[in-house]
């Protein structure tokens, strides 16, 4: 497989559950052990070895740039992909692939995960790579199984759910026009072709999207 050469950070939600944080800080640059989520997802990427990361701004874009508008400290390129109306997180990726090369990492800007991303790969006939996480409390029922040679599916086993990193090619979004477009519905074309692979993830995990998770992560990294 290509080395991934380049990555998108998801930064656009309206992060309305941290409310009212979020009402004046986009939820990526919401801080947990001194540094803000967006800081601790570029700086895993840095050890990945892309060269462009692109970022989608939405919701108080404005402060996202201000905040990472001193020289970068990081091996890879920053690009901007301005969202003037939300296209949820599928759209966001479609509208930003002419800045991305095939395949590319996608990482949740409001998630904190230690999974090295070299260990995302994509087995043959695969369009994606998911890491996938044992199912959290406000998530019982999971996303997914994951069968014995790596692949995706409805049915099986005991089912985990998607950790918002993944490895993507553009194979994946064929057939999806540009606009406002949620994942799921691509997750699910993906299974109907049998495309759609995963990677369970054991290290740390956390998903930081209400006041409660916010809190746990701040006390993982006092």
């Amino acid at each position: 497989m290509t080395r991934p050469q380049s990555a998108m950070v998801l930064a656009a939600g309206l992060g309305s559950r941290l409310a009212p944080l979020t009402d004046h800080c986009p939820k990526p640059l919401l801080e947990v052990g001194g540094r803000s989520l967006l800081r601790r997802a570029l700086d895993h990427l840095a050890e990945s070895g892309v060269e462009r990361v692109v970022i989608n701004l939405h919701h108080l874009g404005d402060q996202i740039r201000a905040h990472l508008a001193d020289p970068s400290p990081w091996p890879f390129a920053l690009s901007f992909s301005e969202e003037p109306k939300r296209l949820e997180t599928a759209g966001g990726i479609i509208q930003a692939l002419p800045l991305l090369t095939s395949p590319f990492y996608v990482l949740a800007g409001d998630v904190l995960c230690d999974l090295p991303l070299s260990r995302l790969t994509l087995p043959p006939g695969a369009e994606a790579t998911l890491a996938m996480v044992p199912n959290p409390s406000w998530h019982p029922a999971g996303d997914f199984s994951l069968d014995g040679k790596g692949r995706l599916s409805r049915n099986g086993g005991a089912r985990l759910t998607y950790s918002g990193t993944g490895l993507f090619t553009t194979a994946f979004f064929d057939g999806f026009p540009p606009g406002p477009r949620p994942l799921r519905p691509l997750f699910e074309a993906a299974l109907d072709r049998g495309t759609l692979f995963g990677l369970r993830h054991h290290g740390l995990w956390d998903n930081v999207g209400t006041p409660e998770t916010l809190a746990a992560a701040r006390a993982r990294f006092p």
